[in-house]
């Protein structure tokens, strides 16, 4: 069948719902479709370049439409790229997460299918999901956490639970993508030293502050950043106190599993309150990308006692789980994990193994597919008129 992708997002970029969009897109063509990617973004950014950015070994088609000042203008300009692409190549699936382009292009598939990552706050965001809600062709609605499938039941009385299908986030097993980086420089820091490693943004409530903490009070560990903007990581640095916080700035997600397969520890210290650069909380419903990549490299993991982590990972079982803003706990599992490597190979294991039953890209699309199009689930939208 032919899949139309609206991302929602520009491409490349630094934000990690590109690489989402990327390994989706990916997926879906290996589920057999014709996929064919609307995204905003760089138009001299070949197709090429982003496969090789973003580690993709099978190849769809994708829409480069330059963004423009204003959100509206860049949905009305995918809008009239995707029609000119309907004069010879009519899709059998719309997908996306881009409500205003589903919405806008409702009649003319035969199935869409929208994901939500956050609530819609926009008016115009809003009133296009109250516009799909009402077509017929609307198959079903992906939610990145069961939590944020609950907020969305709230707000909008006509879903039942069976019209949203909860599918967290993935990530390739590491065994089987091409490492583009083995030629990676070696980790700062100390030579033959323990090694904690965090990858993603750098926005507020994301743990920075808790990582400064920590180095403050474990000086014998070497702590290794990847990720943020430019401006963000020369302030950073220029706030650093500690010799033992090493800087690598924003790398490219083919790079990343290089990196860390060079950890002793992964970790996700996301706080109570994480921002987004649009200065939104997300920590409730989030699906952190960057816990699935962890549990890919096969390295021990500690991350920040939430109650979406739950959904993911078990306590003592797929990694450890102190409370988001006590360094000492956190101090104290990165102590218990050093002394204790068979119990850190343990946790990386089970975390490993789930990921391979549960959350590959591949799997995730598969069981998405399953959900709103091969008729697996039984769909029942209210009536919204």
């Amino acid at each position: 069948m032919n899949l139309f992708y609206f991302s929602g997002t520009k491409l490349p970029s630094q934000n990690s719902k590109s690489v989402h969009v990327m390994k989706m897109a990916q997926a879906f063509k290996k589920e057999g479709h014709n996929v064919t990617l609307f995204t905003k973004g760089n138009v001299n950014a070949t197709p090429e370049d982003l496969f090789q950015i973003y580690n993709i070994d099978t190849t769809f088609e994708i829409k480069i439409i330059n963004e423009g000042t204003l959100p509206i203008l860049s949905n009305a300009r995918l809008i009239s790229a995707a029609n000119i692409e309907y004069q010879n190549n009519t899709p059998d699936i719309i997908y996306g997460h881009d409500a205003i382009a589903l919405a806008l292009h409702a009649k003319k598939a035969n199935s869409i299918i929208y994901e939500a990552h956050k609530l819609p706050l926009r008016p115009t965001d809003r009133i296009a999901l109250s516009s799909l809600l009402k077509q017929d062709n609307l198959k079903g609605i992906i939610a990145i956490s069961d939590i944020l499938k609950q907020e969305l039941l709230k707000q909008y009385p006509e879903l039942d639970p069976e019209d949203i299908f909860v599918a967290h986030d993935g990530a390739d097993l590491i065994d089987h993508i091409k490492d583009k980086a083995n030629k990676l420089n070696a980790l700062k820091g100390r030579k033959g030293g323990f090694n904690i490693g965090y990858a993603g943004s750098l926005h507020p409530g994301k743990g920075m502050a808790l990582i400064s903490r920590i180095a403050k009070i474990r000086p014998e560990y070497d702590f290794h950043i990847l990720g943020g903007t430019l401006k963000q990581v020369q302030h950073l640095q220029t706030k650093n106190k500690y010799k033992n916080i090493h800087f690598y700035g924003f790398r490219d997600h083919s790079e990343i599993p290089s990196y860390l397969k060079s950890f002793d520890i992964c970790i996700a210290p996301y706080q109570h309150r994480a921002l987004i650069k649009t200065g939104r909380n997300t920590s409730r419903w989030i699906s952190p990308m960057k816990i699935f990549e962890y549990m890919a490299a096969q390295k021990p993991i500690i991350c920040s006692d939430l109650p979406v982590i739950h959904e993911i990972l078990q306590h003592k079982y797929h990694a450890i789980l102190p409370p988001a803003s006590n360094e000492y706990k956190w101090a104290v599992a990165m102590d218990y994990i050093k002394e204790n490597p068979d119990i850190g190979q343990y946790l990386a294991k089970n975390a490993y193994n789930s990921l391979k039953e549960k959350y590959t890209w591949d799997k995730r699309a598969a069981a998405i597919l399953d959900f709103s199009i091969n008729n697996k689930y039984s769909m029942h939208f209210a009536d919204a008129s």
